[in-house]
């Protein structure tokens, strides 16, 4: 059989197994949520969720982990020293693979049920950003890779906070061009 053609079943599948997660933990929480029912809403067999996942909670962390992959691979791409001036450009990416992806990530945000996996998610970014660091600074003491660490924290606590709390058409514009520039020039009681 053509792999690739297997490849792409295997992604179709994933994709609508991901996508009647989402649509099922924006309506009640994952400890509520049946492999029948979301065998029912992605129009698969329950034989099939089974070749991939163990139980909704293993699907719910292939879910975080496929989503954590993607942003790092866009923050990993970028130099250290670039990531906080062109920032703009790396959130914008980030928006655009959300959308990319019908909007099944948005209520992996946006529910309480996904809550340790989110944190998973924040950390594993704090911990690509934090890395570039030390290499870009190999002689950087503990203190200020810890200090950084706690800047990044409360940068990345904040991006994720306002993807949780706001309506997230309004915010591809924002983060895309005005936070970036509070962030490099000082934020305004103006602006």
């Amino acid at each position: 059989m053509d792999t690739k053609k297997t490849d792409r079943r295997i992604k179709r599948t994933e994709n609508a197994i991901f996508k009647a997660l989402s649509a099922l933990a924006s309506e009640k929480p994952l400890n509520s949520i049946t492999v029948t029912e979301l065998c029912q809403m992605a129009d698969i067999h329950k034989s099939t969720f089974y070749l991939h996942y163990h139980d909704i909670h293993h699907c719910a962390e292939e879910f975080q982990k496929k989503l954590t992959d993607h942003i790092c691979s866009i923050i990993s791409k970028y130099e250290y020293r670039d990531l906080l001036e062109r920032s703009g450009e790396i959130w914008g990416q980030i928006m655009k693979a959300y959308l990319s992806f019908d909007g099944i990530y948005l209520p992996f945000i946006k529910s309480n049920s996904f809550g340790s996996l989110l944190q998973d998610l924040e950390t594993s970014i704090i911990d690509v950003i934090v890395g570039k660091y030390q290499s870009s600074y190999p002689a950087a003491t503990e203190r200020e890779v810890m200090n950084h660490r706690i800047n990044v924290t409360f940068l990345i606590n904040g991006y994720v906070g306002t993807l949780r709390s706001f309506d997230f058409a309004l915010l591809e514009d924002i983060f895309s061009t005005q936070l970036p520039k509070s962030l490099l020039y000082g934020f305004s009681t103006k602006g």
